[in-house]
Order: C-alpha cells, then structure tokens, then sequence
C-alpha cells in the first residue's frame, strides 16, 4: 500500500475555499496520451482547522477551512490524499462599489509597507530612517489633512441644507442613467432635516468647525485604538492629533468660535486667526506644505541610493535591487489623483451648485476651492499628466510582449518584465521630478512676500521656457482631471466586481508585507515576529502538513504551488518545524528513512523579486530544505509574475510552457505535460 500526501498552495486572487485542490485532483485524474490512467474513487473533505493554538488568553479559536480529497484506484490499496492550504481569505476582496473605493485607498497606503520592507533588507540606517520619515509624514500628516477637510466639507454642505448634494453624487456614479426626479424626494428630506437641525439647536456656521475637529479627534482616537498595523495606528494618531489641535483653538476663539475664559495664546496668533476664512487658507496651506515635504523626502530617497549598500550574498543579482524610491513616487503619484479627483469633483458641484447654499455660506464654499484650494489643485493636476504618460508606455510594453511572447523569459527585462519595470520606475521618477518643481510655484501662493517664496518665484520666472512648461503641463493636467475623474467613478461603479479582483493581485503582496510595529533599527530575527499576517499564511501552511502527516503517514510527499504559493511554500520548507516534521516520518516507514518530498513551483517570483529585493527574509537554498527534496519549476514564456529560478544549486529543472499568461496553470495540458513527462509525477 503507497501512501501520496500532495498539498495545494494557491497563489494571489480571489480564490474559493476548495477550488484549487479542486482544480489540481480534476487534472491529475484525467485521462492523459501516453500515461496509463487507471479508475478511481475520490472522496471530499472540509475540516476546520484552528489558525493558532490555545495560549491561556483567547477564548475563541479563530479556525479556517482546509479541504481534503481523497483519491484511491478501484482495484488496489493505495491512497493519495490532497490538502489545500488556503489563505485568500486573509485577504478578501470588497464587495460593491464603495468598499471597492476604500480598497483602492487602502492598496495605495499600503504600498508603503512594500517600500519599508525593501530598504530595511537592503540599505543601512540613514536611507531606511527617510523611508520611514517619508511614511510618518505621509501616514500621519497628508492622509489626515485631506481626511479632515473632507469632513469639514461634508459637514458644511449637509448643515448647510443645499438640495443639490445627493443629486450630485448620483450623477457622478449613474452617469448616463441619471434621473433627478428618482432623488428629489431624498433631497429635499436631506434639505429639510439639515436646516430643522441648525433652526432647532441654533447652530451657527462657526459650529461646523466643532462637529468637524470633535468628528476627527474621536475617528482618530477609535483608530489608535483598533489598530492592529503601522500605517493604519500612525493615520489615527495624525488625524486624533490635528483634531486636537484644531479643537483646542476653537475652544479660544482663534476660528470665530465661543469663549470658554481668557485666551491663553499669543495675541499675534488669535489676531491672525479670527475668521472661517482664514482657518481654510492655513488648512490648506498647511496640506500643500505636506505635501511639498513628502515630495522632498520622496527625491530625496533616490538620493539615498548613492550611498553603500548593505552587504548581500554573491549569487544575488545587482540590478534593481532597490525599488523603495519609485514605491514613495508611486504612492505620491497615485494619491494625488485620487485626491485630485476627488477636490476637483467637489469643486465642480461647489462651483455649479453655489446659488443653492445659505447667504451665510456661499462666500465660504467658493473662497474653499477658488482660493486656496484651487492653487494646491493646479498642482495636483501635475499628476494626471504622470498617469496619461503610462498609457503610451503600457501600449508599448504590451506590444513589445506580443510579438516575443514566446521567448520573452529570454529577453531584455525592459521588455519581459511587466512587475518593477525599469522604464516605469524611470517614468515615476520624471513625474516625481516634475511635481517638485511645480510644488516650488505653490510656494509663491502660501509664502507671499516671505524670502522663500520670492526666491521660488524668482527661480521660476529666471527660466521662461521652464515657466511656460509648467504652465503648459498644468493646462493639460487640469483638462484631463475632469475626463480621468469620470473615468475612474465610472470602472469603480459599473466594473466593481473586475477592479476588485485586479486589486486583490497587489493586495494580496501588500498584505504579506503588512507589518504591526515600527522596528526597522531591530534585529532580522526580532523583525520577522513583526509581519503578523505573514506569519499566520506560514502558519496555516504548517498546521495542513501536520494534519496531513498525522492522518496519512505518507511514503511520499508532493507540493504543487503557484504564484505567491511558492514564496510560502518554499520559505516553509527550509522552517525547522517543517523539516523536523517531515524527518520524523521516517519513525514509521519500515525503509526508516523520511518520505522523498516533490516540489513543483509554477509561475514563481522567489528568486527573481523576493530573494533579489528582500533577502533577509527570502533567502532559497535546496540544501536547507529536507533531505531527499527534488525542485522542479514550471514557467509560462510571457508569464509577467513568474519566470525561471535561478541561483539555486541542485534544482532538477526550470520547464517552459507555451504562453498564457499567469493564470490557470493548474488546469493547463502544456503544464501537465511537464508535470507528467518531465517531473515524473504520479498519483500512486
């Protein structure tokens, strides 16, 4: 009697609880030319099993589900048993247009995680430290700032009582099937039940500036304390903090609000901070200094990467190494036109809609974009011109792809690589480098006559071409925000369910670099305790061999893996538990030796993205893997995750397959054809 455990690692998506082992037992029981297929019974399993074990401290075990399929031939004693290690759910997608729009925000803000993770493994203290500064001010400062005034916004049109509002954002997400008379009834309760509130508790305009700084003070402070990661506890830590700040002024009557007893504060200041106006210009002000800041910490890591590397093994290849830079400019980048897109859309609805608002008001909401905020504006729409310079780079890119899609594995990396391409990362820089400059003319607005912004200007003016230029860029950014602005509302409301699962491709990275506290001046071994949600993918990757092993005691051993399966997969193999684990078998085999173990990675980026921008954590060698472990690695030629691994002594075989892309592998006749006449794989 031979007994088969083969456990299933999937990869990134949106993958359902039992639908790759699934995938892997309908393929390996199909008939195949040349292998002779005999009949078989399966039979279908789903155990729960616990993420962690019982402490002393939790009261309810958090379980997950593991599915089991056992295979056995209709004439004969042997067993093959598969169990899939599943772990999408650590990551799931939204459900519905809004929560897609969130899960964007949320992707975009974790991409710093991707850029700590890589200049913590990578550089020494004083580029990781500007990474990290570059994040606190991101995190704690530009995120809360536009968070606060989008609460003010919000609270100033709903007291304000303007009908238009709701019928306003069905246009925005309807588009073509707008029909006004569908919200006109909850316009006019919205309308009604806004200016009932300000009649019946007589509140004053001045007021909003409370419900706002109380609003951000108690989501800010809820925040710290629910939050279980970095970026997530430095957000609520900004926001709780300048909704303090900000409330402590009201209190003394610097915005026009109610004395509570004498002012405490220089007079200087509360004589320059008596009115609404005046706190919109300094709020703003204050997010486009923010945002200047960031940008200069964002140039200023790619300043960094003249300074000496840490030391790294020999076998690891030099070129791009370091990615954290173009992560801070693509951060930057995109959030500006999420912003920008956001403020403009505001500012159009504002700038149509004024007539409708309160006498008392009117003034403010146009001062809000047509003032201050219409300068930080021009200079957000530097980044919509970034993005429409991708599209003719991703046209090429894609064309360069489909006419060498065959060989592309042996291309150039400007061609075969779709992940940190070099020309994008290039084309990031150049945007980055162009909002920086233009940062320097909004200088001008926030200095006035200070030294610094007449030098700005100066600067400026000094260069009519360069002047011209900006302009010129500003112009076409502004008259594209509109057209990308609908674009972006239209696929996140009509598309929702398709850009969900294209964000649950870089969601799924983002997650598994997620980290809990700041400890970038620690250890290598302290800082690995510190992925929680890396740790606990591992986790479920041992708790399904240990189940396996316990309930089959195999004779062989053999893990099919794709995509980000394979970075779980082959870390797990070289974690003692595991090894240990396995190596134990051999107590109960009559040969005495542990089971022979098959590893097959498909669509692989470990050593090509992993071990080459993440060594500390990602280090793969088949000497540290259990004894009597044979490598095989299967690559589509245009796959633009996967591709061959390289540097890695004792590996069977790096198999090519026809092109197709990074999905489906596990039901694909080219690949098993390889997993059959090449790897040798066999149920039984």
């Amino acid at each position: 009697m031979g007994r088969h455990l083969v456990l299933t690692v999937h990869g990134i998506g949106e993958q359902k609880p039992g639908e790759t082992v699934d995938a892997v037992v309908g393929a390996a029981t199909t008939r195949f030319p040349g292998i002779d297929r005999v009949p078989v019974t399966v039979e279908r399993d789903l155990i729960q099993l616990a993420e962690e074990e019982f402490d002393g401290t939790s009261r309810n075990a958090k379980l997950f589900p593991m599915h089991l399929r056992r295979v056995r031939p209709v004439d004969g004693d042997d067993e093959t048993l598969f169990a899939e290690v599943y772990w999408a759910d650590r990551s799931p997608a939204p459900v519905g247009p809004f929560r897609t729009i969130f899960d964007l925000l949320r992707v975009v803000l974790g991409l710093g995680y991707l850029a700590m993770d890589n200049v913590e493994n990578n550089r020494g203290w004083f580029p990781t430290g500007v990474v990290h500064l570059f994040t606190w001010v991101f995190y704690g400062l530009v995120a809360p700032l536009n968070a606060i005034l989008a609460i003010f916004f919000g609270l100033l049109v709903f007291f304000d009582g303007s009908e238009s509002v709701i019928a306003f954002v069905a246009k925005i997400l309807l588009g073509m099937d707008f029909d006004p008379s569908r919200f006109q009834s909850l316009s006019i309760v919205q309308s009604d039940l806004s200016r009932e509130l300000r009649q019946w508790y007589e509140i004053p305009l001045s007021w909003v500036f409370f419900f706002q700084w109380a609003l951000s003070l108690g989501l800010g402070l809820l925040t710290m304390i629910r939050a279980n990661t970095y970026v997530v506890r430095i957000f609520g830590r900004g926001l709780a903090a300048l909704g303090a700040v900000t409330l402590l002024f009201w209190e003394y009557d610097a915005f026009g609000g109610i004395l509570h007893g004498d002012s405490y504060f220089d007079t200087h200041l509360v004589s320059h901070l008596t009115n609404l106006d005046t706190y919109i210009t300094y709020s703003i002000s204050t997010l486009g200094i923010a945002w200047a800041v960031v940008v200069m910490l964002s140039l200023m890591s790619y300043c960094t990467l003249i300074f000496r590397q840490e030391h790294h093994p020999s076998h690891i290849r030099e070129d791009h190494r370091n990615i954290y830079p173009s992560i801070c400019a693509a951060m930057l980048l995109f959030w500006m036109i999420i912003s920008g897109a956001t403020w403009m859309a505001l500012a159009e609805w504002a700038h149509e809609n004024s007539n409708t608002f309160d006498v008392e008001s009117v003034d403010l909401v146009n001062y809000y974009f047509v003032g201050p905020m219409g300068e930080l504006l021009d200079v957000l729409s530097v980044a919509f011109v970034g993005l429409m310079a991708m599209v003719p780079l991703g046209v090429a890119l894609a064309a360069v792809r489909a006419m060498n899609k065959e060989l592309l594995y042996k291309q150039h990396e400007l061609g075969s690589r779709v992940i940190l391409n070099l020309a994008i990362q290039w084309l990031l820089f150049g945007a980055l480098l162009t909002i920086a400059v233009s940062m320097l003319d909004y200088a001008y607005y926030w200095g006035g006559s200070d030294y610094l912004s007449g030098s700005c200007s100066r600067l400026i003016d000094a260069t009519n071409s360069l002047g011209q230029a900006l302009r010129c860029i500003r112009d076409v950014g502004n008259s594209i925000a509109a057209i990308a602005m609908l674009i972006l509302f239209v696929i996140l409301y009509r598309f929702s369910e398709f850009v969900a699962k294209g964000l649950g491709v870089v969601r799924d990275i983002v997650t598994y670099a997620v980290m809990r506290e700041c400890m970038w001046r620690s250890s290598v071994a302290e800082r690995r305790e510190n992925f929680e949600e890396r740790n606990a993918i591992d986790a479920r990757f041992r708790r399904v061999l240990y189940y396996g092993a316990e309930a089959l005691k195999p004779d062989r051993i053999t893990v099919i893996s794709h995509s980000q399966g394979t970075v779980i997969t082959t870390q797990m193999l070289q974690n003692t538990w595991v090894k240990r684990k396995i190596a134990k078998l051999a107590e109960v085999r009559p040969s005495g030796q542990a089971p022979d173990v098959l590893l097959v990675t498909m669509g692989s980026p470990v050593t090509h993205i992993y071990r080459r921008y993440f060594r500390h954590f990602f280090q793969v060698a088949l000497a540290d893997m259990p004894e009597r472990t044979i490598w095989h690695n299967i690559h589509r030629s245009d796959d633009f995750v996967g591709t061959t691994i390289d540097g890695v002594d004792g590996l069977a075989g790096n198999w090519a397959v026809p092109a197709g892309g990074h999905t489906g592998y596990f039901t694909d006749f080219h690949v098993w054809d390889r997993l059959w006449n090449k790897v040798g794989f066999r149920l039984f």
